[in-house]
């Protein structure tokens, strides 16, 4: 995290036998809250343009999302396989929850390192969507905070890889083998990549620098998304948040609905938040 901010996340994998029980890691908590946890005390908890109100209770040493979570599992259909759930703290009790179905959200996908592996490989459905047959290989430039490396992406049968160059990224930045990605979309063969601990989930933070591809044919001619994309990373730079913390009166497990969003995550969470301070 951020030392001058209040802003993390962590990536969880749900547990089809049970995915309503959601373990929020010690180590996020700790960063959002400090070593007193708050037990019995509510966050909001935003999908796409809904919110729901959850409890913070205790299970064991940790704390995990109690009351209220359930019905945000059957609101959100969340029962199912290799769903990945990312919270994204906007203070300490206001959670953006992004849902990755088959490790793919619009522009974004999820991928592991394999143990053993000097490769990395791309989510199939992200493959699928934005490359599959038509692509024959290339050069991605991989942005991590302010560095980045040029590294070879080949097509592996029906798979594509990341290979020559992923594994002095693993090596610069230290990485354990084991580490996660979300991998972000920024031009058609370049991304932005976010690493999370292959342990506990929680979101590894470097030093930031933004990645726009002004002319990459993945933006639309009229450089609208571009505009959102920018007005939102000035509010991530400068800490502002639009967010009143406060819970008081609000009902557990309470689902409100929010004005509609837009099609991609980072473009439309200022109009979420804004909407937000209007319920409070």
């Amino acid at each position: 995290m951020d030392p001058k901010s209040s802003n993390c996340s962590f990536l969880k994998l749900v547990d089809v036998h049970h995915p309503t029980k959601v373990e929020i890691p010690y180590d996020f908590a700790t960063l959002l809250w400090g070593e007193k946890f708050p037990y019995g005390d509510r966050v909001k908890i935003i999908v796409a343009d809904n919110l729901w109100i959850v409890e913070i209770v205790k299970y064991g040493l940790c704390p995990i999302l109690g009351d209220g979570f359930v019905k945000v599992v059957t609101d959100n259909g969340l029962q199912k396989k290799m769903i990945y759930l990312l919270f994204n703290s906007l203070g300490p009790s206001t959670w953006y929850l992004d849902v990755f179905k088959s490790c793919v959200l619009d522009n974004y996908f999820i991928t592991s390192i394999r143990v053993d592996d000097d490769f990395i490989l791309m989510a199939n459905k992200f493959w699928g969507q934005f490359y599959s047959s038509s692509y024959k290989g290339g050069s991605a430039t991989l942005y991590v905070a302010d560095r980045f490396w040029n590294v070879k992406m080949e097509v592996l049968s029906d798979k594509c890889a990341f290979t020559d160059g992923w594994s002095k990224l693993i090596r610069d930045l230290a990485l354990d083998s084991r580490t996660t990605f979300i991998f972000t979309m920024a031009g058609y063969e370049t991304f932005e990549l976010s690493v999370f601990n292959h342990e506990t989930g929680t979101q590894i933070y470097f030093k930031k620098v933004d990645v726009v591809v002004l002319d990459d044919p993945i933006y639309r001619d009229d450089g609208f998304d571009l505009l959102l994309a920018s007005e939102h990373k000035e509010k991530v730079i400068t800490n502002e948040s639009d967010v009143d913390e406060d819970l008081g009166g609000d009902i557990v497990g309470e689902s409100m609905r929010l004005s509609s969003s837009s099609d991609a995550y980072p473009s439309h969470i200022i109009p979420l938040i804004l909407q937000l301070c209007k319920l409070d």
